[in-house]
């Protein structure tokens, strides 16, 4: 749990965006804020999955190649999944590096984290090995779980050509030649496949607390 000395993962993610909005020029600046004004205005987390709805069962590989279910992790206790957009999110490193760091106190409420995207397995594997992660990250071939959670959304054409411009190219990211991607949402699923906590967030640079999610963990 965070401890008065212990910097938040918010305070990490207003750090990142500093860093992100000195070192990027305006255009792509203003091209992230477009769309997340155009989500906002559509109210797109509103379409999620809410505490207490019932997730369907699904079967992803992760990195390895390896097919995990989430019977099978559920089989073991409660599952925290959260969606990120890609490794070349800089506020999705943040996170799943954070998420790494408050493993230990998942596991002592025998819970599994893992992490998806609809990258393509060696994305993930990059992924895995740039931070060190000991927790499945899993590959939603054309958003296929991501949709069932209400969280997909197109990305614009404008914003995609913004960051090819730049530098990235998400369609060497993913599988789909429509470029989809997820809110940033995040999970806890209970033996009985309901939402125990949900956030989602059209703003992709806010991300739920660990000590928020080990809370939710608690009180199971």
């Amino acid at each position: 749990m965070e401890t008065a000395n212990t910097i938040t993962l918010k305070e990490q993610l207003i750090a990142q965006e500093a860093i992100v909005n000195s070192a990027l020029p305006e255009e792509f600046k203003q091209g992230n804020e477009s769309m997340i004004k155009d989500l906002t205005d559509q109210e797109f987390q509103k379409k999620a999955l809410k505490v207490g709805e019932e997730v369907e069962n699904f079967t992803l590989t992760d990195a390895f190649g390896k097919n995990v279910s989430l019977a099978g992790l559920l089989s073991k206790g409660p599952v925290v999944l959260t969606f990120y957009r890609g490794n070349w999110c800089p506020f999705c490193n943040v996170q799943l590096a954070a998420l790494q760091k408050h493993l230990p106190e998942f596991q002592k409420s025998n819970a599994t984290l893992v992490a998806i995207s609809a990258e393509k397995p060696d994305k993930s594997m990059v992924t895995v090995e740039k931070h060190k992660l000991t927790f499945p990250i899993l590959s939603d071939y054309k958003n296929v779980v991501a949709k069932k959670f209400g969280i997909i959304f197109v990305v614009p054409e404008y914003l995609v050509a913004t960051f090819k411009k730049f530098g990235l190219d998400l369609e060497n990211h993913y599988e789909n030649q429509e470029i989809l991607l997820p809110i940033p949402s995040t999970f806890v699923i209970g033996k009985d496949f309901k939402v125990k906590y949900a956030f989602s967030s059209e703003d992709f640079t806010k991300r739920p607390e660990p000590s928020d999610i080990i809370k939710a963990l608690q009180q199971l």
